[in-house]
């Protein structure tokens, strides 16, 4: 059974924690008092909602409304979904884990319409219950927590899954209560799986760190040293500050409390006044609780300004800068990568080459066999239909055995080369038929051909003709040298070439229409695969452009430098092994129709999760974006792994799925993201500044620092420390403003009202 727990109210000598059953979750939702407090904080709700429609809202109106929902809230029932206590007091060190995890949206206008939108998403995540708050302003989900993943991940993957990117995110420690609702909020419940078998706990996390104990659900305080100030932790905050005022390292006996109390004056701005909060944020400096209460009353009692202490705004930027820069640091390196178990055909193919060459043979294989499996189609995790198309590149330096994959490729694509024998044949006899009948009336059937191995040294139009001819198969390209096709672009014979091959990846339609009657005239889908290798500096003159969303369709792979090392050795294949990768790829090649393999879905649903968890703890654009077409790439790769296995769904092929993702996400991350970053940071900052002219009108002729941010806050503009510092900075260079003092700003020219 999953063991989650009750108490009769929130606070209290008599609200000890206890087991709660289906019966007893019965006897409290279906309770008249839980349903006629719910109803008075609904009706307080709707009157604040009202009012504010009415512009007749204010600060001593929001005051009395918060303090009597919390009265209103205290009388209620609460369930802690996330732990059982063994009858001892709700506090995360007596917290036994119960393998579920919650969710909470909040200043949701219609519950009831979102859980609609969301429902089959997240049902599909492990949802078991989904009600509405107790004030009807929010949407509260319990789900079953995965195996392997701490509170806080599992809801970043949760709220992934079902495709929101705001929520609660300090509804995560074990000793977190949710406010008991009546029946009729109860949108979905599940029992058996709310009630059902226990999951296993996280496994090498230690429940009880997660965070320390709330003491009030509705407006937790966070208490570990390292929970975020706007997505950079407390702990850096400290530290950076710690060294801007001259304690670089801990104070001395004798200057602890001195010290204690000037960071206690500087951190209040940000830790809410709070005694509690500061008293969990700072370190202790060995200082007794008793004499460190006593210090912080004091620094929260002394006179506050009306703004942010410019100490404070510049340790905010640099912990910034620095978390970003740490977290960037830590993004793993492809190579550091273990390889996955792999269908037996991929077994075969890197069995003769040595093992720093499999990570780059898995990805030139894709295309190819790809192209193999050209009938086969399925459905991503968005319902849209996709092919097993890829376009794979090979970086390594000169003279590294780049030519290694000449045999396993022409072993991939036996079935394509024999049929093309075949159409080279009908296309040579045709030409020759032609120059027969050169000056007759009459000419020779054209036969339309179709080799589908064709190479890269083709133009635009004989592409599109090919394409044409192919009926939907793939055509697959292979150069060992990708400066071909970056000669052959600047010569003219492929167009764009570009757009092309971004075409390539989704198989959109691509369109001639020339008057001449000589050329290609129509509209075709591109099924093109492509394999290139190159040096270094060739891919660069071939991807030189990161923002036409090129590289993100791109499997990179590297090969190591041979420098100064012995010549590698490729091996040959036996006559078995070449007979068993042909009878695959045979079958393969008869296949067709649309096919599902639910662990790949699963797979690569959690890798995106867990990416997106990633992304949001380096407040990376460029992981956010890069992870969206990775995962593409690691579904259609888990597929074709599906299909080489004769449609099993072995552990290989979920394994194919989720390291070909997270390999083609580390190599983009590696060669492109820092530019990625740049190029979203900059259009961040130039969305920022045609927004920002509008706010100088919403300010008064001087303003602070502190009142730009609020602006912002209602126009739902971000008001991190380095945004606020961006907008001021074009404000005072474009001559819209100039600086006052700390803080504070005055408008010029046609923004002062008084000009």
């Amino acid at each position: 059974m999953k063991k989650f727990t009750y108490q009769t109210k929130l606070v209290g000598t008599q609200c000890v924690p206890m087991e709660c059953s289906k019966e007893q979750f019965e006897q409290v939702i279906n309770s008249s008092e839980t349903a006629h407090i719910c109803s008075q904080l609904r009706e307080l709700a709707c009157a604040r909602k009202q009012a504010e429609e009415a512009g007749t809202w204010d600060a001593d109106q929001e005051k009395r409304y918060q303090n009597a929902k919390s009265k209103l809230k205290k009388q209620l029932p609460v369930f802690c979904f996330l732990a059982s206590f063994g009858g001892q007091e709700r506090k995360a060190k007596n917290a036994t884990a119960s393998g579920l995890a919650m969710l909470d949206l909040d200043h949701v206008d219609a519950p009831a319409e979102l859980w609609e939108r969301i429902r089959s998403k997240a049902m599909q995540a492990g949802c078991c219950l989904a009600h509405v708050t107790p004030s009807s302003e929010g949407l509260r989900l319990v789900f079953v927590r995965p195996e392997g993943m701490s509170v806080s991940t599992s809801m970043a993957w949760f709220a992934g899954m079902i495709g929101v990117s705001e929520y609660d995110a300090q509804v995560k420690d074990l000793s977190r209560a949710s406010f008991a609702v009546p029946a009729d909020y109860i949108l979905y419940r599940n029992d058996d799986m709310l009630f059902g078998e226990a999951v296993p706990a996280v496994i090498g996390i230690d429940e009880h760190q997660e965070s320390a104990p709330a003491d009030d659900a509705s407006d937790a305080i966070p208490t570990d040293p390292k929970e975020m100030y706007k997505g950079i932790p407390y702990g850096l905050i400290v530290e950076v500050l710690m060294s801007n005022l001259g304690y670089s390292n801990a104070p001395e006996i004798g200057e602890r409390n001195n010290a204690y109390f000037t960071l206690a004056t500087y951190m209040r701005y940000i830790c809410d006044f709070s005694e509690e909060q500061l008293l969990h944020v700072l370190p202790n400096f060995g200082l007794p609780e008793q004499e460190r209460r006593a210090t912080l009353r004091s620094a929260i009692a002394r006179p506050r300004k009306n703004y942010t202490p410019r100490e404070v705004t510049i340790a905010l930027i640099r912990a910034e800068q620095e978390h970003t820069s740490l977290q960037k640091e830590g993004c793993a390196k492809a190579a550091d990568l273990a390889l996955p178990k792999l269908p037996k055909v991929l077994r075969i193919l890197c069995s003769r080459l040595p093992q720093s060459y499999h990570a780059a043979m898995i990805m030139a294989s894709l295309p190819a066999a790809g192209a193999v499996a050209t009938g086969v189609r399925f459905r991503y995790l968005d319902q849209q239909e996709h092919s097993l198309s890829f376009f794979s590149c090979i970086s390594a330096p000169a003279a590294s055995g780049k030519s290694f994959i000449r045999k396993p490729i022409d072993l991939l694509l036996t079935p394509i080369n024999e049929q093309d024998e075949i159409e080279w044949k009908k296309l040579h006899d045709y030409d020759e038929a032609r120059k027969a009948c050169k000056n007759k009336k009459e000419q020779p059937q054209d036969p339309h051909a179709c080799p589908r191995n064709i190479g890269v040294t083709v133009s635009n139009a004989q592409l599109l003709q090919s394409l044409q001819d192919a009926q939907g198969k793939h055509l697959f390209g292979m150069s060992e040298e990708v400066d071909t096709l970056v000669k052959m672009q600047k010569a003219g014979a492929w167009g764009d070439l570009s757009d092309v091959l971004r075409k390539q990846f989704d198989n959109a339609e691509q369109s001639q229409m020339y008057k001449s009657e000589n050329s290609f005239r129509g509209k075709v889908k591109v099924y093109y695969n492509l394999l290139l290798t190159g040096t270094p500096n060739s891919l660069r003159r071939m991807f030189p452009d990161s923002e036409d969303g090129l590289v993100t369709r791109v499997c990179f792979a590297s090969l190591p430098d041979t420098s100064f090392q012995d010549i590698p050795v490729f091996q040959d294949y036996t006559d078995s092994e070449r007979a068993e990768v042909i009878e695959v790829m045979r079958r393969m090649d008869k296949m067709s129709g649309t096919f599902r393999c639910p662990a790949v879905e699963k797979a690569i649903r959690e890798w995106l999760g867990q990416k997106l968890a990633e992304a949001s703890a380096a407040d990376s654009k460029a992981m956010d974006m890069l992870r969206k077409r990775s995962a593409v790439i690691g579904f259609r790769a888990g597929m074709l792994a599906y299909v080489m296995e004769d449609c099993r769904a072995n552990p290989c092929v979920a394994e194919m799925a989720t390291w070909v993702a997270e390999y083609t996400f580390r190599t983009q991350m590696e060669m492109f993201g820092d530019k990625i970053e740049q190029e979203q940071t900059a259009y961040s900052e130039r969305t920022q500044y045609g927004a920002s002219k509008s706010l100088i009108d919403r300010l008064p002729d001087e303003f602070t620092t502190n009142q730009l941010v609020q602006v912002r806050s209602l126009c739902h503009q971000s008001t991190s420390a380095n945004a606020i510092a961006v907008v001021l900075s074009r404000w005072r260079k474009d001559g819209l403003t100039e600086k006052l003092g700390d803080n504070r700003y005055r408008k010029l020219g046609l923004f002062c009202r008084t000009a």
